[in-house]
């Protein structure tokens, strides 16, 4: 690991929150972001021979340590941002995820629908039964936020001062 930072640290420069070359390399424009898309939507660079990820670079040559697990906290695998990133738990992240299930009947995260009402459930718990996929989708965010779910895992934006209710 200790030649992949050597490398890192003799190679490549923050510029404006983007990975940069430091080292001029033959028919690379030193004024453009580096990277390439790895098809997963993140943007990667190779470093002694291994793929690395971007974003663990801006965070290594930020923080001077190799993060365990990154996020992309607007959800954007190309926005490496050292704002945009944060070290967290590979299960927090999992959790931050919030997109919806392509194919599914309910366009919110938690919702399915169950007979002639919609049901809300985090992972395996079922939280309820109800009329309104909506109404499900606030018990959902209720629900996956007291289970320590994040903010961005949540199916409406969450206000810190007022519940989804309005309430104070």
């Amino acid at each position: 690991m200790q030649e992949v930072e050597d490398e890192v640290l003799r190679r490549f420069t923050l510029i404006e929150g983007a990975l940069h070359q430091r080292v001029q390399i033959k028919g690379k424009d030193p004024s453009k972001p580096v990277g390439y898309d790895d098809g997963y939507g993140y943007l990667r660079v190779m470093v002694n021979g291994k793929k690395v990820q971007c974003h663990r670079i801006i965070w290594f040559l930020e923080n001077g340590e190799w993060p365990d697990c990154l996020d992309h906290i607007n959800g954007d695998k190309q926005d490496n941002r050292v704002e945009n990133l944060r070290s967290i738990t590979r299960r927090m992240n999992v959790r931050a995820y919030n997109k919806p299930t392509k194919g599914a009947v309910s366009s919110y995260r938690g919702v399915t629908r169950n007979g002639k009402g919609w049901r809300a459930r985090v992972g395996q718990v079922h939280i309820g039964t109800y009329k309104c996929p909506t109404t499900a989708a606030v018990a959902y965010d209720t629900a996956a936020l007291s289970a320590g779910y994040l903010p961005e895992a949540c199916n409406f934006k969450v206000d810190e001062d007022k519940d989804k209710r309005g309430r104070e």
